[in-house]
């Protein structure tokens, strides 16, 4: 990897700016490479649940579909998918470094996130997907 592309990488994760470099995905379905490309439409600082993105995929039953690939990830930190959350608020799992890595990631973008009583971290009232 050039230097060139890990400082359109770190500018895309830290910037607002992002990263337009090529990506492959040999060992990816042509599904879990569909999701991964609509992922990238969702704006900085707001989130998307994984139902939302199985209708914009036309699959709107592929809720669990679309969240076994994003844990499929290959660039976590290029394509964002800390963005995606479970319909009930819950941030659910995230394959870049746990939850508490997508719930500091979502705070970084300006989602107002915290943990619940039962430990697990989620949406604020008032934010949504």
């Amino acid at each position: 990897m050039s230097a060139r592309m890990i400082a359109d990488i770190l500018t895309s994760v830290l910037g607002d700016r992002a990263y337009r470099g090529p990506l492959l995905f040999p060992s990816h379905t042509p599904f879990q490479r569909q999701v991964l490309k609509k992922l990238q439409e969702i704006p900085r600082g707001e989130v998307r649940s994984y139902g939302w993105l199985a209708k914009r995929l036309e699959h709107p039953r592929a809720s669990r579909a679309v969240g076994n690939a994003l844990a499929w990830n290959p660039f976590p930190f290029v394509i964002p998918c800390h963005r995606v959350i479970r319909a009930d608020g819950r941030l659910g799992k995230y394959s870049g470094g746990g939850d508490n890595m997508k719930a500091r990631l979502l705070a970084y973008e300006g989602v107002s996130v915290g943990q619940g009583k039962d430990g697990t971290w989620r949406l604020h009232e008032g934010q949504g997907g």
